[in-house]
């Protein structure tokens, strides 16, 4: 029996390197034999979130479908993602980055990959904002699959991983910043607060939030 974790990873990568470290770490569970990467996919579309993506990808020696979400359009570099695409060989140049089609869509290529896996066995990992899960558990039946999206989530999906929220007992959660106390909202959720709403109420299956409080303390303990 294949032990391996079959994951899909949803990313906002682009404006610094903290997704290309988790990246990074899924491309070494696969070395080790621990995980499949079956693909990465963004929650946004820029013309240089792809490359980077696929930079990566290439780097650590795997050819990895790769999709975006057309749904939210960022026309800045981000910083992060230009510099990596600049500097290292991938298949999706920024020039090609111009209308809705030019690369793969996020979420169609979720439900590709859910249609062809077996019941309960994808781990899906998202370290953005919603839209693409939303998107996904939105998704009537089309071309792909004659299920919608909350049925393949349900059939297909085992457990559902996002690095999201702030569940401090007490909110807001006072966050000390230069000495001074400031409250934000944690960044996942504010990005797109209805797609977060539409994901928390309809999602079928096991979600399992890796909180802000847990970066935090890892960083100030």
């Amino acid at each position: 029996m294949d032990k391996k974790v079959k994951i899909i990873f949803d990313t906002d990568m682009g404006g610094d390197c903290d997704d290309a470290g988790t990246l990074a770490m899924l491309h070494r569970m696969c070395d080790n034999g621990e995980c499949e990467l079956l693909a990465v996919t963004a929650c946004y579309a820029s013309p240089y979130v792809a490359g980077c993506i696929d930079a990566i990808n290439k780097y650590y020696g795997r050819e990895v479908p790769v999709g975006i979400n057309y749904n939210v359009k960022l026309d800045g570099p981000g910083v992060y993602a230009k510099a990596v695409c600049e500097n290292f060989p991938n298949d999706y140049p920024a020039e090609r980055y111009c209308a809705e089609g030019s690369f793969p869509e996020s979420c169609r290529i979720i439900r590709r990959l859910l249609s062809e896996a077996e019941d309960n066995s994808v781990t899906l990992v998202a370290t953005g904002s919603f839209t693409t899960l939303a998107d996904l558990v939105n998704s009537p039946p089309d071309d792909i699959s004659p299920l919608d999206g909350r049925t393949l989530i349900e059939k297909k999906i085992l457990r559902t991983v996002v690095m999201a929220g702030r569940f401090f007992g007490t909110w807001p959660m006072p966050v000390i910043v230069d000495e001074k106390i400031t409250v934000i909202a944690e960044w996942n959720i504010r990005g797109d607060i209805p797609a977060a709403q539409t994901m928390c109420k309809k999602w079928p299956g096991e979600l399992v939030f890796s909180s802000y409080e847990i970066g935090l303390y890892c960083v100030t303990m």
